[in-house]
């Protein structure tokens, strides 16, 4: 791609959120790209987001729908959240990893 084709993005952090939301119910490759995305990109999100991300993963792991998804779906939304409470706890124990504001916008090249 050449340099003129390359676009400014500028994403509102809340889009990550929405993102999160239309992966939860999904059976398809979509969980596991947003979750590969935010792992990559851990220093945009904020501890409002993490919390968010792992209260809405505990909800959703005591339906029939999760219990009724395929094992790699599972294992996904699983291992994301352990890794949200891996970060969690780092972030009130130390300040070793830090959290950006809630509600801000990422310009992304």
């Amino acid at each position: 791609m050449t340099e003129s084709l390359v676009q400014k993005w500028e994403i509102h952090s809340n889009l990550i959120l929405y993102a999160f939301d239309y992966c939860l119910k999904r059976n398809t490759y979509a969980p596991s790209e947003f979750v590969k995305n935010v792992k990559k990109n851990k220093e945009l999100i904020s501890q409002y987001m993490v919390e968010y991300m792992l209260k809405e993963i505990n909800r959703y792991i005591q339906t029939d729908y999760f219990k009724k998804s395929f094992s790699d779906i599972k294992e996904t939304w699983l291992d994301f959240k352990n890794y949200l409470e891996n970060i969690n706890k780092l972030s009130t124990i130390n300040d070793t990893v830090k959290f950006r504001n809630q509600s801000e916008s990422f310009i992304f090249y």
